[in-house]
């Protein structure tokens, strides 16, 4: 199955336009964060309704891409293991079924995600890379 939705990412993928961001009052925005809260929550030790995000929010083609910070309620730093710190990246496919969350990171150092585009056929621009 996973075979399959990354099949079909790729070939959307590739008449994809540009990356362009997710209005930050959209509900689109809102809906993808809600997948991604619980995950940063469980890791920080607090309650989903507690995680705040700030950051780009892109969309290309099928997939959007998060890079920036997790907050507390209080709009303040969320620190995340394993550094301490609230960086934090996601990655989403939209499928038949709807928004899924491929995969994310909170509390890294690296831009790790570089590997995304080749395990998961991600363009490199959306990410914010430089293509090759």
């Amino acid at each position: 199955m996973k075979a399959l939705l990354v099949l079909i990412s790729l070939t959307v993928s590739l008449l994809a336009a540009a990356p362009v961001e997710i209005p930050v009052e959209s509900g689109q925005r809102k809906a993808l964060f809600d997948l991604l809260r619980p995950q940063v929550a469980k890791q920080a030790g607090i309650a989903a309704k507690e995680v705040k995000f700030q950051g780009s929010f892109k969309q290309q083609g099928n997939w959007a891409f998060f890079g920036g910070r997790s907050l507390d309620a209080q709009s303040q730093s969320l620190p995340l293991k394993p550094l301490g710190n609230d960086d934090t990246c996601a990655l989403f496919l939209k499928t038949f079924s709807g928004w899924v969350l491929v995969d994310w990171s909170a509390g890294h150092s690296d831009v790790f995600y570089v590997a995304w585009v080749d395990a998961y056929g991600v363009k490199p621009e959306l990410l914010g890379l430089q293509a090759d």
